[in-house]
């Protein structure tokens, strides 16, 4: 019974650590919004370095975006993949 609590301790270390760090290690990205549906609430934005498109939540905004918006942001791994997070705007 101690060894069935210790590695569930172990596994909620592992957890808690494996959020800590869900956030990907490419630190602040830019990118445009190529599509955003404010009334369902996702949308994408596209990389400007890569060209990779990312998809985006209507939680994951700071600021509020429309199609070809510039942005800057981070990216999140999810169970279904990366997400854009920190969601801000770019002045123009």
């Amino acid at each position: 019974m101690a060894i069935r609590k210790f590695f569930a301790a172990v596994l909620m270390a592992v957890s808690a650590l494996t959020s800590a760090t869900a956030f990907a290690q490419t630190g602040v990205l830019t990118g445009t919004v190529k599509f955003f549906n404010e009334t369902k609430g996702f949308g994408f934005i596209q990389q400007d370095v890569s060209g990779h498109e990312h998809f985006v939540h209507i939680s994951g905004l700071i600021d509020r975006v429309v199609e070809n918006d510039k942005v800057q942001f981070e990216l999140l791994q999810t169970k279904k993949g990366l997400n854009a997070v920190n969601v801000r705007v770019i002045p123009k």
